[in-house]
């Protein structure tokens, strides 16, 4: 417990030291890519083979958490748990790892609170505060990958994208072709999204 206080406390401190994520998210790539990729690791041992997972860890002990239908669009495919609503989705937001139904989702996860507490030490060594799983990039990247986010001050949103492999050249050039994504390497990505009312746009792409 003493070591959770501790780790979460640096991350704070890190979000408030840190006068420009934009820079920073790159900078803690090269600084925690070990830590990073354990992260990934972990995720990947763990995580729903058929499902979407997305798991934010708020304030020491809340929890945001979604789970999703690996393809919306077929029905016949779909987790028929009665967690999930008629969209096919669960979502609970700001909830404490003892809530039902939180409790009621890792079951459908096949997971427990040991299991969600090590997610989250890995992630807070990593420097980030949430993750979750995709099955196709894009249409034109038909590859599954992690995506991990790293905390800002919530005026936008920085992820790294954790592709399962490398991918070729030419299509990380026409990725990054975009205004939203920088290329770290040929697996790690990093996407940017904007407020509400914002451009989606890195600043220096716009």
């Amino acid at each position: 417990m003493r070591l959770n206080k501790i780790l979460y406390l640096f991350l704070n401190l890190n979000i408030l030291g840190c006068a420009d994520p934009l820079s920073e998210v790159f900078t803690n790539y090269k600084e925690n890519k070990v830590e990073i990729e354990k992260a990934v690791n972990y995720f990947s041992e763990i995580k729903p083979k058929n499902l979407k997972l997305y798991i934010r860890f708020e304030t020491e002990g809340k929890i945001d958490i979604e789970i999703n239908q690996r393809d919306y669009w077929d029905k016949n495919t779909w987790d028929t748990s009665k967690i999930f609503d008629q969209y096919g989705q669960f979502q609970k937001y700001d909830i404490n790892t003892d809530d039902p139904s939180f409790l009621k989702a890792l079951r459908i996860l096949k997971l427990d609170k040991e299991k969600v507490e090590k997610l989250k030490l890995n992630l807070f060594k990593a420097g980030c505060n949430s993750i979750s799983n995709g099955f196709s990039f894009s249409d034109d990247v038909k590859v599954g990958y992690t995506r991990i986010g790293y905390p800002t001050h919530d005026l936008y949103g920085l992820d790294y994208i954790v592709l399962e492999r490398e991918i070729e050249d030419s299509i990380v050039n026409k990725i990054t072709k975009a205004c939203n994504i920088k290329a770290i390497n040929k697996y790690v990505l990093v996407n940017y999204a904007g407020p509400a009312f914002g451009s989606n746009c890195f600043p220096d792409k716009r």
